[in-house]
């Protein structure tokens, strides 16, 4: 109930969000680990430059979209509207010169990020949330509901709450928060039952961490429990540290140091959407 409260004092235009979080949670393990993410002090550059880059992410998810939206030729039918690239196999005795058209259907995604925010994490956090910024500003420029949960101080912390503006919550998601374990089992259980607050029909999370999850073989029954694809993006470690964590995910990859971290984010999120 302190919980309620706190989101009451801070922002009272989600206490509801707080409050139906609770009740949904079956009583017991987690629901004490949840917090509200505090504010912290913005480092304006990296803010703006966050913003900057989302209108790069915000224009490649557009033409992605816009490619799964197109309509598609179905070619070699033997019904539907005449082929003219069939000519020759029609002279030929084909029956197959005809064509169908398979409109294009319009789909809406939500995107859950979940941050790795454990101590271990300091040294990349800057370059994890301004990526995670830049691709939440970018997915919403498109329409894209998004939630932000962290794993910070060894429990589940709500940054951003699905059907609200990152802009409005910035004070949260660039406050350079770290500190604690890497409970992610819990983050990502908690996670898997909030997607259901998203407005898009095709959900979709996205778990960026350094590794060291605890409870491996309960992280992945959460995983497997979840009937949406959980990608994971792992950043300030090697693929050989990790190796044997990638088979957690429906679809995993490792940042190197020498590779553009909000790129190869983009790259993945996009892989996803079909």
């Amino acid at each position: 109930k302190g919980i309620i409260q706190e989101s009451k004092q801070e922002s009272g235009d989600w206490s509801d969000e707080i409050e139906e979080i609770i009740n949904s949670l079956s009583a017991g393990e987690g629901t004490d680990e949840i917090a509200i993410a505090e504010d912290g002090t913005i480092n304006q550059s990296r803010l703006q430059e966050s913003k900057n880059l989302s209108r790069k992410t915000a224009r490649l998810f557009e033409r992605r979209l816009r490619q799964l939206n197109k309509d598609k030729v179905l070619r070699n039918k033997e019904r539907g509207e005449f082929d003219s690239r069939a000519l020759i196999p029609a002279e030929r005795g084909s029956t197959r010169t005809f064509k169908k058209t398979k409109k294009g259907k319009e789909k809406n995604y939500s995107c859950m990020i979940v941050l790795d925010r454990s101590g271990s994490m300091r040294d990349d956090i800057e370059d994890v949330e301004l990526a995670a910024g830049a691709v939440a500003w970018g997915l919403e420029e498109n329409g894209v509901d998004t939630c932000i949960l962290d794993t910070e101080s060894s429990m589940t912390t709500l940054s951003k709450p699905f059907g609200t503006k990152t802009d409005s919550f910035k004070q949260k998601v660039f406050a350079g928060r770290c500190g604690g374990g890497t409970p992610l089992q819990h983050t990502v259980d908690f996670a898997r039952q909030r997607m259901k607050r998203g407005e898009g029909e095709y959900p979709f999370m996205i778990i960026i961490t350094d590794g060291g999850v605890h409870g491996l073989k309960e992280f992945k029954s959460h995983v497997d429990d979840a009937n949406f694809p959980v990608l994971g993006f792992y950043i300030g470690t090697t693929k050989e540290h990790v190796e044997d964590q990638l088979t957690l995910y429906d679809r995993a990859v490792v940042c190197d140091q020498s590779e553009d971290v909000s790129k190869k984010l983009m790259n993945l999120i996009n892989s996803v959407m079909f």
